[in-house]
């Protein structure tokens, strides 16, 4: 059972921890060429991959800090040493072969579509069984209903003693 709850915390994980907007940088790179549009008083690099993502077809961007200039580009191709000037690619054209943002489903969605769909197989399944070979009716339909209302019970208590504790050390009690 422990491992199914490890299971879902890291496809959750893996969902929330890739928006859309997320960029891999490069320090102390230049993309050359392929400018798409240059921004003038981007105060930082988040800032400039912000930019690109809601632009059409960028795929990269150069942001040099010490004059806070973003420089939006379609391929990053040309890459060149350059001090102070940090590249990124948003990890969303990562592997796209077009040029422009890549479309479709992130892994993290792919995942909670697949333990989804086998969580709900597995109940299908087994309230089928549990009605035609157990006689079961009501909540024991559901399949192992027991270990499921225990583990139930078990994040309710940890989620007691957590916030016990984080009350405890806000409120200067300590750990």
């Amino acid at each position: 059972m422990y491992w199914l709850y490890s299971f879902l915390l890291v496809g959750l994980y893996v969902t929330l921890s890739h928006s859309e907007n997320a960029c891999s940088t490069i320090l102390n790179t230049d993309f050359y060429g392929g400018d798409l549009e240059k921004i003038l008083s981007v105060p930082s690099v988040d800032d400039c991959c912000m930019k690109c993502s809601t632009k059409e077809h960028c795929k990269a961007f150069t942001y040099v800090s010490y004059s806070q200039l973003c420089m939006l580009k379609v391929h990053d191709s040309d890459k060149r040493t350059a001090t102070g000037v940090t590249s990124g690619l948003l990890l969303s054209a990562v592997g796209s072969d077009s040029g422009s943002i890549a479309s479709g489903l992130s892994g993290g969605s792919i995942f909670l579509i697949v333990v989804f769909s086998l969580l709900a197989i597995y109940l299908i399944i087994g309230v089928i069984y549990n009605k035609l070979k157990n006689d079961s009716e009501g909540l024991q339909l559901i399949p192992n209903y027991d270990g499921w209302s225990k583990g139930c019970g078990l994040v309710q208590d940890g989620l007691s003693y957590t916030f016990s504790k984080i009350r405890n050390t806000v409120s200067g009690d300590g750990l």
